[in-house]
């Protein structure tokens, strides 16, 4: 009967995706916690004090991310459009490629998600930072629309004259969106913002003094757009630098999608994937089948920290099989960096509390700070993290209770504490659970 619980348990927390990034993402440390204490044998008290260690773990954390917030409330939605439109920017004066996504993407997606909070909040910087990402997507569009005629008349051959006057203006708009960015970003003031846009509405008059161009339908298709993407620019500028009358006097964007659902659009959503032909459903079998798989592998091994071996199944499978191909790979490449980095900073640094702490420290904000871009560089900082804390906790328990005869590292030899350590806690056991036990607490 347990082991049925648990199979729904596993299926109902792998269609958590369904409901998007967030709910995915506790879905799968609720699924890390459950594999790491479900792996260990503890009694009330061991189990309590776990549990205390892990709910301050996660309260000092959740205090560190919002103790800036009443100074800097809404920086992280500025970051996010400032990225999106220097990314429209670059993008705008790329020449389309038909293999590849549509340009700015994964910006845009990352200034919906940072966005999607402040639909409940009705307050005037809200509502300006959601009227910008509206006109940031539908810049977007014009964007793309535009690359795709400026390759199609690349292709033709022919319009010399469209060309140019398509190519000068595409310049133009990458530095208007370029100079919105730069605004947002650091508060860049708003003459030279002013001149960019100036900028691309003279070059549109003058387009349109061009007999020649404006000959037939591709060329007032393109005029239609360059005038919707001029129209766009002009309303970023006055959302960024305008005074509250413009800007409350501009079209309110749709809200987003809030994490806020009521049990009616909880079950369409279930019902819309509960088949084999949802993608989410298929991964949430998949992440069932794969974890007891793992579960009785790591059972029958009787190592003492086996739960490693399911924890990584949820770490690295992802709905879709380029994701988890990749992920794998850099998993593998990562933790072989990072004991490779660990195992250097022992050999050459001396072995103090400060520079320990120190050292940790470091992992930890370079895998905060690099690892959303690349999983990599996460695994990198994780592995080194890991091996550091659990050489500060052999030397703790070494000194407390020396036992020289049984140890697995001999800590005079310097360059036998790099790689051994994480081997050990990986799967081996046979040290001290005393000298681990802030391992499981650390994840």
């Amino acid at each position: 009967m347990s082991a049925w619980l648990r199979r729904q348990q596993l299926l109902s927390l792998g269609m958590s995706v369904a409901f998007g990034r967030t709910t995915g993402d506790v879905g799968m440390m609720s699924l890390v916690m459950l594999t790491i204490f479900a792996g260990q044998q503890f009694t009330m008290k061991s189990l309590a004090g776990s549990v205390l260690l892990v709910l301050s773990g996660g309260f000092l954390q959740t205090a560190l991310s919002v103790v800036f917030w009443p100074v800097r409330r809404y920086v992280p939605e500025r970051r996010a459009l400032a990225g999106l439109y220097t990314e429209l920017g670059r993008t705008a004066t790329d020449p389309v490629r038909p293999d590849e996504q549509p340009p700015a993407t994964i910006h845009a997606s990352q200034a919906q998600e940072a966005l999607r909070s402040l639909r409940s909040d009705n307050s005037e910087e809200s509502e300006r930072y959601q009227s910008l990402l509206n006109q940031a997507e539908r810049a977007r569009l014009c964007v793309i629309a535009l690359l795709q005629m400026q390759a199609q008349l690349n292709r033709n051959g022919q319009q010399s004259n469209g060309k140019e006057v398509l190519s000068r203006f595409l310049i133009l708009v990458g530095r208007a969106l370029a100079a919105i960015g730069k605004s947002l970003l650091d508060g860049a003031e708003q003459a030279p913002l002013d001149q960019q846009i100036a900028h691309v509405n003279e070059w549109i008059e003058q387009s349109r003094s061009k007999a020649p161009f404006l000959e037939n339908v591709m060329s007032n298709r393109i005029l239609f757009q360059m005038d919707a993407l001029a129209g766009q620019l002009r309303a970023a500028e006055v959302l960024v630098t305008g005074p509250a009358p413009l800007r409350a006097a501009l079209e309110r964007p749709s809200p987003l999608p809030s994490w806020r659902f009521s049990p009616n659009s909880v079950w369409a959503t279930l019902r819309a994937n509960l088949s084999l032909q949802s993608a989410v459903f298929r991964h949430a079998v998949r992440l069932t089948i794969c974890l007891t798989i793992a579960n009785i592998i790591a059972r029958a091994t009787g190592w003492r920290h086996a739960y490693w071996i399911p924890m990584t199944v949820v770490l690295l499978l992802r709905p879709d099989f380029a994701g988890t191909f990749s992920r794998g790979l850099q998993r593998i490449a990562g933790t072989i960096v990072g004991l490779v980095i660990a195992t250097a900073l022992f050999h050459f640094l001396p072995e103090t509390v400060g520079i320990q702490a120190a050292l940790i420290g470091i992992c930890v904000f370079l895998l905060r700070w690099l690892g959303p871009a690349n999983y990599g560089f996460f695994a990198i900082g994780v592995t080194a993290a890991i091996v550091l804390i659990a050489r500060a906790n052999w030397r703790r328990a070494e000194a407390a209770h020396p036992t020289p005869g049984h140890r697995y590292v001999d800590w005079r030899h310097p360059r036998s504490v790099g790689l051994r350590p994480l081997a050990n806690v990986g799967a081996r056991g046979g040290c001290s659970g005393r000298a681990v036990g802030g391992i499981p607490g650390l994840l």
